[in-house]
Formats: C-alpha cells, sequence, structure tokens
C-alpha cells in the first residue's frame, strides 16, 4: 500500500537457504491490479547468486591400507554438496605394487549424484606370496565435471605383514 505522495515501495522477498551450491538462479516479480493508480512497469527480474560465489566444489581421493588378499576401497569426497551430478574418471597405475601381480587393474568413471559427497572405488589386492614387505600402487582422478581435482592421487599400500589365520583347537570339557 503507497501513503499519498509515496511513488516507490521495497518488495522484500526471502530466500531459503540450503547446504547444496547452485547455479544463479532468476524469477520474475509482477505487479497487477493497482488501485486507483496504473502501474508503469508491471514486471521485474530478479536475480538469486548462490552464497558460495558460484565456485566448482572439489573432488578428493584419499589413501588406504590393505592386507594382501584383500580389498582397497578408496574413499572419494566431495567438498560440498552442489544441484548437479559430479562425475570423475579413475584409473590405477603402478609403483612398487605391479598389476596384474599384486592387484588388478582397475578403471571407470564413478558419478555422486546432486547433493553426494562421498562414494567408494575398490581395488582388489591378490595374495602374492613373493612379496615379503609393503608395496604400493596409486589410483588416479581425472576428467571430472561439475567439480575441480582436489587431492587427485590415492596411494594404495599393501602391507607385507602375514595376516595370522584363525586356529579352533577341539577343547573338550
Amino acid at each position: 500500500t503507497f501513503s499519498p505522495g509515496e511513488t516507490t515501495k521495497t518488495v522484500f522477498v526471502s530466500v531459503l537457504a540450503d547446504s547444496i551450491a547452485e547455479n544463479t538462479e532468476e524469477f520474475q516479480l509482477s505487479l497487477s491490479n493497482p488501485t486507483r493508480a496504473s502501474v508503469l512497469t508491471g514486471s521485474a527480474k530478479c536475480t538469486i547468486v548462490d552464497d558460495r560465489g558460484g565456485g566448482a566444489p572439489e573432488i578428493s581421493i584419499g589413501d588406504v591400507l590393505v592386507f594382501k588378499g584383500g580389498t582397497a576401497t578408496f574413499p572419494v569426497r566431495l567438498s560440498f554438496p552442489i544441484a548437479q551430478p559430479v562425475t570423475v574418471s579413475y584409473a590405477t597405475a603402478d609403483q612398487t605394487a605391479i598389476s596384474p601381480i599384486d592387484y588388478q587393474r582397475t578403471s571407470g568413471q564413478i558419478v555422486l549424484q546432486p547433493g553426494v559427497t562421498s562414494q567408494t572405488i575398490s581395488v582388489l589386492i591378490y595374495n602374492n606370496p613373493s612379496a615379503s614387505s609393503d608395496t604400493t600402487f596409486v589410483l588416479n582422478l581425472f576428467d571430472p565435471v561439475n567439480a575441480t581435482c582436489g587431492d587427485a592421487v590415492g596411494v594404495g599400500t599393501i602391507t607385507g605383514l602375514v595376516v595370522p589365520e584363525a586356529v579352533v583347537l577341539d577343547a573338550s570339557i
């Protein structure tokens, strides 16, 4: 409502905050049905800018320690959730551990759906009886979509320690 002599008004629109990064969004604010007046410009374009600065999240991979004959499960994390899917390609590479002797060469692509911030990539580790010391291989992340690479190299350490087998003795009482 305008007071007599008043020619402008400010319209406040509440914007709901959430934890998901989004692109800039727009909407139209329309004025209609004036009483005892006319509207010269009946609509305005409004822009909502995400308070994260519009930057893409970082995708990173962690390091793992695994016993021979196990599975190396690498954690992949996104620095913050976004409203679009994030994809990233991955591939293993030899260091002191050699594929296919110590581990199964692995490559592919993972997709983190909108709002999801973590996922895992698994690599099968072989039980190489000739390896007596720790060996390593890497899992590289590359070609991210809707994200940038943070720590893009996960180190997999295959420990040379022998995992003791459980021994069950027949005990009678």
